[in-house]
């Protein structure tokens, strides 16, 4: 069947007009830049011919063909360029043509230096260098500020101009100077020989006291490293070592010793040595303990105690004899044994000890515990009698404080405190009191106690008065009497009966108010009131003064009415005291003859009185007078005067009250009944008599 085919193509093919065509494939073609061979296909119906254009960096295989099918070569050399590059196939064909677009790609950048390692002399150089690359721009890196360049940049072959300063450093340097181009690099190494060495300070010796010192020390060097060496621990050098010059700090530490000290210092550049000499004064002797104070018991004991000292002799000061120690000086720092002896007092105890190096000291202190309190007494009870007395009672302490408590205002011990064994009087008071006493008197020391006891018989009672003796003027009085007794209650056993009082019985040390009546006779009276308390009794005695008369009224009495009722009344006395009455007043009632009070029938009152100014000497008779018309009622008889005030020239004022006082003054057998008018001149005439309502 095929065959019939192909005949049939034949037959119609050659039978007809040929229709030209043409077709190349691939329109394009990409090479890398290490060249090689690709192909196309070109496919016709006529002949054919290739032609190339532009880079000539391409051939093919054939140039020229007839109609039908073929493979075609194409090959292309290697390029070294960065730049792409391009080319042109042209196929024609009876009047067909296509175009093949060939692009190699450009070689990586690249660069190459003609030297690549230079050494230099110590006083520096120049050179040239050549630069080569495909084509790609390059650049110089970093440059060191010994070197420059020029130029630093270009592109593809270039003559560099390398210039290199003199090395003034103990060190051979070296830099490596990068060239790029794009990604591509490419080393120039310079070396350049050292400058030979040199170090200075500034400084080669320090004197310092012993304290702390900083000092500023400045190094000069061209090498690439100094160092401080043999640099004593006592020293800090900062910094230690370099690579160039500088100032570094040299600190030196207090020196804690007596004794002085130096150190030699070098400093090293490569084989240059220089060296620093130090001097540092010793401080002062100085001197400490390891325990300021020490608290031991009161047993004995022992301890230890460094004395530290800066390199400084020592010594101890004075030791009280309770304490030892192992040694007592040293030239350097030790430690010693202290032994103490056991406390037997019961107080704590305490030393100071010196501790002396130059002129600095210290002060260890020691405190022991007192020992255990020991406290008796040799006499534990006594019993006494009521009345004062003294006994001895002997105290052992071991020097504890020690004191007495309990006692009662009774018994007074002497010494009643102390710290030392003591022979303590002890005084007893009398006991007033009936009721026996004790007192348990305490002896105490720390914890421990003693106890005495003491016990008193009691007094016979007693009973005493605040007075045993009162006088009372006959107007009466109130008296204040205390009684004591020795612990009984008291009573009253007897008393007079013009005589009262506030309580009959009361403890000791009570008050009682006792009352004297007004003594109206004319003769003075005493009495007594007894007082008990249990067997014993005590008595206070009472004397009153008589009444006392300062006037006699010789008269009084109403004279017989006049014509309209009005009685006079007369009042005579006579001065019977030794001093000067000034105001005699005299108040008063009348009563009609079957004893009633009568009124006034003018005035509406039963009363009036009547006033008579002296002055009336002591002695003088005849005093008072007559006041007209006192009372207006013809049925008055009889003049009663109730009261008399009598006022004398110092001021004193006496008063008698009642009608039983005013009696007592009238002239005994005088009777008060009224008389007949019997003129103004018997009795006298009133001496400046006023009457009064």
């Amino acid at each position: 069947m095929r065959k019939i085919i192909i005949f049939c193509f034949l037959v119609f093919f050659v039978g007809c007009e040929k229709e030209p065509f043409l077709t190349v494939t691939p329109s394009t073609v990409d090479f890398t830049a290490g060249g090689g061979k690709q192909t196309f296909s070109i496919s016709c119906n006529n002949d054919w011919n290739a032609v190339l254009s532009g880079n000539s960096f391409l051939t093919l295989s054939t140039t020229q063909g007839v109609e039908g099918a073929v493979d075609v070569t194409l090959t292309a050399l290697e390029n070294k360029d960065v730049k792409d590059r391009n080319a042109t196939v042209t196929v024609s064909s009876a009047g067909l043509s296509k175009i093949i677009e060939v692009i190699q790609a450009g070689a990586a950048p690249s660069i190459s230096l003609d030297k690549t390692n230079v050494q230099i002399a110590v006083d520096g150089d120049a050179f040239s260098l050549n630069v080569s690359t495909n084509g790609a721009p390059w650049t110089i890196g970093d440059v060191p500020d010994w070197m420059t360049f020029s130029p630093v940049n270009g592109t593809g072959n270039t003559v560099v101009n390398v210039s290199v300063k003199k090395n003034s450093m103990a060190v051979e340097r070296e830099a490596a100077v990068v060239f790029l181009a794009e990604s591509a690099t490419a080393q120039l190494k310079v070396k350049q020989s050292a400058a030979s060495a040199t170090l200075e300070i500034d400084k080669e010796y320090i004197e310092v006291g012993a304290g702390e010192n900083t000092i500023k020390l400045s190094v000069t060097t061209n090498s690439a490293t100094w160092v401080a060496n043999d640099v004593p621990e006592w020293v800090a050098i900062t910094p230690k070592s370099g690579s160039q010059s500088e100032e570094i700090q040299v600190v030196v530490a207090v020196n804690p010793s007596v004794n002085p000290r130096s150190c030699v210092i070098v400093f090293s550049a490569g084989d240059i040595f220089r060296e620093l000499v130090i001097k540092q004064e010793g401080s002062a002797a100085s001197i400490n303990l390891d325990k300021s104070s020490r608290n031991v018991p009161a047993s004995a004991t022992s301890f230890t105690l460094q004395v530290i000292t800066n390199d400084a002799a020592w010594s101890v000061g004075d030791i009280p004899e309770w304490v030892s120690l192992d040694s007592f000086k040293g030239d350097k720092s030790a430690t010693l044994t202290i032994e103490v002896d056991e406390n037997t007092i019961a107080k704590t105890r305490s030393a100071e000890i010196a501790f002396y190096a130059g002129d600095a000291s210290v002060i260890l202190e020691i405190v022991q515990e007192a020992a255990e309190v020991i406290l008796s007494i040799d006499t534990h009870q006594v019993e006494l009698t009521a009345s004062d007395s003294t006994f001895v009672v002997n105290l052992v302490i071991n020097e504890a404080e020690w004191e007495v408590s309990g006692i009662p205002e009774w018994v007074h011990l002497t010494p009643s405190r102390g710290n030392v064994n003591a022979e303590i009087v002890v005084t007893i008071e009398q006991n007033t009191v009936v009721n026996e006493r004790s007192a348990s008197v305490l002896f105490t020391a720390g914890s421990k106690t003693e106890t005495l006891q003491i016990i008193q018989a009691g007094a016979e009672p007693t009973i005493t008065l605040s007075t045993t003796e009162i006088s009372a003027e006959y107007t009466g009085e109130t008296f204040e009497v205390v009684v004591t007794t020795n612990g009984l209650n008291w009573e009253i056993d007897q008393i007079a009966d013009w005589i009262s009082f506030d309580k009959a019985t009361g403890n000791s040390g009570e008050s009682l108010k006792i009352q004297v009546e007004k003594n109206l006779s004319l003769d003075e009276r005493t009495g007594a009131i007894v007082f008990a308390s249990g067997i014993s009794t005590a008595t206070l005695t009472v004397q009153q003064d008589s009444f006392y008369r300062a006037v006699e009224i010789t008269y009084a009495y109403l004279r017989d009415p006049n014509s309209v009722g009005g009685c006079d009344a007369v009042v005579v006395y006579s001065n019977l005291s030794d001093k000067t009455i000034k105001y005699f007043i005299w108040r008063g009632y009348a009563l009609n003859a079957v004893g009633d009070k009568v009124m006034c029938t003018v005035r509406d009152t039963y009363y009036f009185a009547g006033k008579d100014t002296g002055p009336y000497e002591p002695g003088e008779t005849l005093c008072g007078g007559k006041w007209g018309a006192m009372i207006y009622n013809s049925s008055a008889r009889k003049l009663v005067i109730y009261e008399i005030s009598i006022e004398y020239m110092d001021g004193s004022i006496i008063l008698y009250e009642g009608e039983d006082e005013v009696n007592l003054l009238i002239k005994e057998g005088y009777n008060g009944e009224r008389l007949p008018f019997d003129g103004w001149d018997s009795p006298p005439k009133p001496n400046g008599v006023i009457p009064l309502n």
